[in-house]
């Protein structure tokens, strides 16, 4: 993914995390390839594509919210590769996202969506090159302001009760380009919607912290085992500190079992989630 890491170890432990980086340069500020476009740095509409960067990893939600339920977070897993262009100003001009369905271990028929720091009115693009939307034809959703992509409507029928996978690809191009730190990356503001539910006081599980769409039932905020407090832009955090989604960035495979608690199939969750994300951050890597 033209990303190189550098990991040292500065004592006997061997796990290599003491100290590590990453590596960048734009191509622009370094050596311009003979065959890259030319730019000029001074236009505050440039529209050509000076890098790429990918991002990839797996999303895992729980649908029972507010209610934790059996709180084994495989409801809906989701993978997901996306692949943003940037300009010379690091400023975004279009997003590649492949979502692929992996599993649905719930009864509800789950859709899932995603929202984009940017306005709806502010994309020029948005085609599904392969797979279908969940509103069919139509990709972003017009009732709402901020850029939403339906992908699909019901993670029982995209996996086929857990015998197959189902991917979906979007190209999104914007009119202007966006600030990479107001646009964020990949993946995004991603959620899941109950009962195929695409239209209003729907509900809506996101990660830890990102605000719902203006369609979501805000009555559910605060109920049952969700300590959610929106005017101190808190959503969907239960006690200790756990998430009803979360988000693994580079995973490729993930797994739970079912109707088991995940702190249960994964010991060192309790750790993690308690200490906000500071502790056992491979918890992932072993039950």
């Amino acid at each position: 993914n033209e990303f190189i890491v550098l990991s040292f170890e500065d004592w006997a432990s061997q796990d290599y995390n003491d100290v590590m980086f990453n590596v960048w340069s734009n191509p622009i500020e370094a050596i311009i390839p003979p065959d890259m476009p030319s730019v000029d740095p001074e236009d505050p509409d440039d529209q050509s594509i000076a890098y790429k960067m990918t991002y990839k990893g797996i999303l895992a939600f729980e649908d029972n919210w507010p209610s934790k339920g059996d709180y084994d977070l495989n409801d809906v897993i989701v993978k997901y590769n996306s692949v943003l262009s940037f300009n010379t100003k690091n400023q975004v001009l279009s997003t590649e996202d492949t979502f692929t369905a992996m599993w649905s271990g719930a009864l509800f028929k789950n859709g899932f969506a995603y929202q984009m720091n940017t306005e709806r009115a502010n994309v020029e693009e948005c085609d599904f090159t392969e797979g279908k939307s969940a509103w069919g034809s139509q990709g972003l959703d017009n009732e709402l302001g901020q850029a939403t992509v339906a992908v699909f409507a019901n993670a029982i029928e995209e996996t086929g009760s857990n015998t197959k996978t189902s991917a979906f690809k979007i190209r999104n191009k914007f009119k202007q380009p966006v600030d990479h730190e107001t646009f964020g990356v990949a993946p995004y503001n991603s959620f899941i919607f109950l009962h195929q539910n695409t239209g209003k006081d729907r509900t809506e599980v996101h990660l830890v912290n990102h605000k719902p769409t203006d369609k979501v039932n805000t009555a559910l905020f605060g109920s049952q085992q969700d300590l959610s407090d929106t005017d101190k832009g808190i959503y969907y955090v239960s006690d200790q500190n756990y998430p009803f989604a979360i988000h693994l960035a580079d995973v490729e495979t993930f797994n739970t079992e079912e109707k088991e608690s995940i702190d249960r199939s994964y010991p060192r969750f309790a750790s993690w989630a308690k200490s906000g994300g500071k502790a056992d951050k491979d918890w992932y890597l072993k039950k």
